[in-house]
């Protein structure tokens, strides 16, 4: 079976600067094609100034695992690294009698009659770690190695579920000093016959950031569930939640979803401000941002609002201020405030309920009135 998976490592390295208020970004984007994912052979070479590594792989079958590693290097400030996957095209690639046929076709040296299933990035599973490598020869410092996404047999991250998703690799790069990316592919040994000769092509973008900047996108921040007892978000289980926020204005701007949550169950979306260094219970103000109900699948679906918080986000009383200001998701029933905007505080512990910022820096927000 022959499998190809084609890459185009897309490279933009961006900055902030601060000037009465108004951040603006310079960026340098790079190109580096000849990406190829096909059967058996690693081809690595390093093309542009920002030395990311091209592979080309090959003969992928099912419960074949591939490595792939790349090496990002930042100049000038101290970067947030982050990396997105997406741009992706399935196709049938070469068709054969024995695809042909599980397809439900029929073979006279083509098909005819077959309901085609071109969705290899399904397939694909994922695994993905960072490591420093201050002396620039190919090895982790202390072996040591960030685990972001782990190929686990109960609990698998596959490419599509990955799709366009910013993921956080390294934040606080410091200049001149390599990080790999070290990126597996693990083909699903119970892929059958219909992905015989399959295509899957796909982007792959780097950015780095300076500290200050929120993220690769703007004014997002990403939700997840976290083990309470490492504190690692759970990227892998398909909860989550997105924000897309104003950073300054009269209104707090927002957009949001997530899915993965209990069936039919309303939830708040608070501003915890730590009152000490113990936090709890959040309420120093705090506010209440808005109330959902999910659906009978558990997902909010994507909601669009404004509300006039009257603080800016974090407010002075906040611990973490001026770092920025902790959101999350809860259930309503955990919460003591029903009115929106008004301080309010957490009633109960129950974090495997909720969700918790995910992105390397905390929100910051400019209410304009006050």
């Amino acid at each position: 079976m022959k499998k190809i998976l084609i890459s185009l490592a897309v490279v933009g390295v961006v900055s902030a600067i601060v000037i009465g208020g108004t951040v603006a970004y310079f960026s340098d984007t790079e190109t580096s094609t000849g990406n190829t994912f096909t059967a058996g052979t690693i081809d690595l070479t390093i093309t542009g100034e920002s030395q990311i590594l091209p592979f080309s792989l090959g003969d992928m079958k099912p419960g074949y695992n591939e490595i792939v590693t790349k090496k990002i290097i930042v100049t000038s400030n101290p970067s947030n690294v982050w990396m997105r996957i997406g741009n992706f095209f399935t196709g049938t690639g070469i068709e054969n009698e024995s695809e042909c046929k599980a397809e439900g076709g029929t073979w006279d040296g083509s098909c005819s009659n077959n309901a085609e299933k071109n969705d290899l990035d399904n397939q694909i599973y994922y695994d993905l770690s960072v490591c420093i490598d201050s002396n620039d020869n190919g090895i982790c410092d202390g072996y040591l190695e960030e685990i972001i996404y782990s190929f686990d047999e109960k609990d698998l991250e596959t490419l599509a579920s990955l799709e366009d998703k910013w993921i956080p690799l390294k934040m606080s790069l410091s200049p001149g000093i390599p990080l790999l990316v070290m990126q597996s592919f693990h083909f699903n040994e119970q892929a059958g016959n219909e992905y015989q000769g399959d295509i899957l092509t796909f982007d792959e973008e780097f950015v780095a950031y300076q500290e200050e900047a929120t993220s690769p996108t703007g004014n997002i921040l990403y939700m997840e569930n976290k083990d309470p007892n490492t504190w690692q978000a759970i990227d892998s289980d398909n909860i989550e939640g997105e924000l897309m926020y104003n950073s300054a204005g009269s209104v707090f701007e927002y957009t949001f979803h997530a899915m993965g949550l209990e069936n039919t169950e309303e939830y708040n979306l608070i501003y915890y401000a730590d009152c000490d260094a113990d936090g709890w219970p959040g309420d120093c103000p705090g506010a209440l941002i808005a109330t959902f109900m999910t659906s009978g699948t558990g997902a909010i679906l994507t909601t669009s609002s404004s509300i006039d918080l009257g603080i800016d986000l974090p407010c002075s009383t906040d611990y973490n201020y001026p770092a920025g200001a902790k959101i999350w998701l809860v259930p309503s029933s955990d919460y003591d405030q029903s009115t929106l905007g008004q301080p309010g505080g957490m009633s109960a512990w129950n974090p495997d309920q909720y969700l918790f910022e995910n992105n390397p820096t905390l929100i910051q927000y400019d209410d304009t009135d006050i």
